[in-house]
């Protein structure tokens, strides 16, 4: 005798197959229908998706780079770090602390020197790019733990509210 399985349809976000199903005879095709049964996922873990998925967001954002007067400028997490040496170079320079020069840095445009008071402004863009993206990811975080219900929690919207 065969078995046909079938599953109830299900927003697979809010609800998952249960591990019960309940079996009816159709002795006239020689066949079990199983019928699974659909159960609501615990609010904790739709909520802890829901964070993954706006830390996901966030770090697509955080590092898919910004425009900083009209050049392209890289985020990813090697060159926020590499800028970030640049722009304590570059503060360092306008202190006095050391020789003021241009800085040789390679973007996402090649290869630029750059001003130490230009690399300021892109270092303080970058900085304030990331801090920026983590704070709508805070907000999000927060949103989502205030959600009372699964279907609230699916309601923030994570894919608005980023920065440029």
């Amino acid at each position: 005798m065969e078995i046909i399985n079938t599953v109830p349809t299900f927003d697979a976000t809010t609800h998952r197959m249960a591990s019960t199903y309940t079996d009816t005879p159709d002795p006239e095709r020689n066949r079990i229908v199983r019928v699974w049964a659909v159960e609501p996922i615990p609010l904790t873990e739709v909520k802890v998706a829901r964070k993954a998925a706006a830390t996901a967001k966030r770090h697509e954002v955080e590092t898919g780079g910004i425009i900083v007067a009209g050049a392209s400028i890289r985020t990813d997490r090697e060159s926020q770090s590499l800028i970030n040496g640049a722009y304590s170079l570059a503060r360092d320079m306008l202190a006095g602390d050391v020789q003021t020069m241009p800085i040789d840095f390679k973007g996402a445009d090649g290869w630029a020197e750059i001003e130490p008071a230009t690399m300021l402004a892109i270092g303080r863009a970058v900085a304030l790019h990331v801090q920026a993206c983590f704070r709508a990811e805070r907000a999000l975080h927060e949103a989502i733990d205030a959600a009372e219900t699964a279907e609230a929690v699916m309601a923030v919207d994570i894919a608005s509210g980023w920065p440029d």
